[in-house]
């Protein structure tokens, strides 16, 4: 997903964007699909584990993932990256 937010030439902090984007907890306020969601582990200010629950429907059935991601942003970008990780053989489906 992709989002270009005009701000003209006044300069805008990402720092409240980064925050939303990247607290797990809060991915039900932006993601629509998303039911729940908890952080897993957390690596460093930038690079986490987190798991996400979604709602029924999604894409057929209800489902959740185990991603990993990490975020980079300076004054102007933010980017925040991740794929979702194999669920291990011995988890229970």
């Amino acid at each position: 997903m992709a989002l270009d937010v005009p701000t003209g030439k006044e300069h805008v902090s990402l720092e409240p964007w980064n925050a939303v984007l990247t607290t797990p907890e809060l991915r039900q306020e932006w993601d629509p699909a998303a039911e729940k969601a908890h952080l897993i582990e957390l690596f460093n200010r930038s690079s986490q584990i987190s798991k996400t629950n979604y709602t029924l429907g999604w894409p057929a059935n209800p489902c959740d993932s185990v991603t990993i991601s990490r975020a980079f942003y300076d004054s102007t970008t933010l980017i925040d990256i991740s794929t979702s990780l194999s669920r291990p053989p011995d988890e229970p489906a």
